[in-house]
């Protein structure tokens, strides 16, 4: 009879583990940030995710430039390598804003997961990127639409291409739509991180002149004129000195995703959005879990 009892109670405790596992968790509140609000979250966000950040940041990036520095300069396999590298640092891109928005809605995503999310965005993302490219050019040329504003949307490109799948002129388009009226938030947003990057670059040329000092690693010198202990050492350096730089790249896509989610809640409402379809898979997934102490029907009915 306890035998019995014992396990109806572990029963009940499975039938509830698994309807609490169901039910989503709740949303996380969004509201309208102020620039230096906006900054400071997206600091604060890779400070509590930093071991998810930082290892998109170098696990693709690193090697790929190191891959660059053991070829010579002036060869085309050289050239090849700076495509691969800037093939690598747009799905790196594409992989933080993706764990950046799971993230910032409070749900788990692994490295694995976030990059093969942003591998499928790759060529969205390419193709925003390239018009954009073309619609600068072409605006200096033309003098039809100052290149700085079309920079101003492309700040928030790669939010556009992640969260909304699309790519291309759409994209393009939708940046433009989201920034109408809202340029000076950007242009502040983009003077911000300019000048924190700044600070950043020189604290960072500074520790990288210390790692070369202090390994003894000739940094100016091309890889294949050195004899093999320096270049170890020049090896050596250089990954340390790509891990430091690495260890800053992934604040510039938060700030960008956080500034598209900020303009959409100021133009669309998306925070009511968000907070009314949370609340629906929440009502959905409780009414579809099983009630606590049911007995499950049998084969036959």
């Amino acid at each position: 009879m306890n035998s019995e009892l014992g396990m109806g109670r572990r029963g009940d405790g499975r039938r509830e583990q698994a309807a609490t596992t169901t039910v989503p968790p709740p949303l996380t509140l969004l509201r309208p940030m102020e620039i230096g609000e906006l900054l400071d979250e997206a600091f604060d966000l890779y400070r509590r995710n930093f071991r998810l950040f930082f290892g998109i940041a170098i696990l693709l990036n690193v090697p790929s430039a190191m891959f660059v520095l053991t070829l010579p300069e002036e060869s085309s396999s050289r050239m090849a390598a700076n495509l691969l590298s800037a093939a690598t640092a747009l799905v790196t891109v594409g992989a933080t804003t993706v764990a950046a928005a799971e993230r910032v809605f409070g749900r788990q995503i692994t490295i694995a997961a976030a990059f093969r999310r942003g591998l499928g965005q790759s060529l969205r993302l390419l193709s925003g990127y390239i018009i954009y490219g073309l619609a600068v050019f072409g605006g200096v040329m033309l003098f039809v639409i100052p290149g700085v504003i079309v920079a101003l949307w492309s700040l928030l490109l790669p939010p556009v291409v992640v969260m909304e799948n699309k790519g291309g002129l759409r994209a393009l388009r939708r940046c433009r739509e989201l920034a109408a009226g809202n340029l000076w938030r950007l242009f502040f947003l983009g003077l911000g991180i300019g000048i924190v990057s700044t600070l950043v670059a020189i604290v960072m040329v500074a520790l990288i002149g210390l790692v070369y000092e202090m390994t003894g690693a000739p940094g100016e010198l091309p890889v294949h004129d050195v004899d093999p202990r320096a270049r170890l050492l020049q090896a050596g350096a250089a990954l340390v000195a790509g891990a430091l730089q690495a260890a800053w790249s992934p604040v510039f896509p938060i700030a960008q995703l956080l500034a598209y989610l900020d303009l959409r809640i100021r133009r669309e409402n998306y925070d009511l959005e968000l907070l009314t379809s949370g609340v629906e898979a929440r009502v959905a997934a409780r009414a579809q879990a099983p009630v606590p102490g049911a007995i499950p029907d049998g084969p036959n009915g």
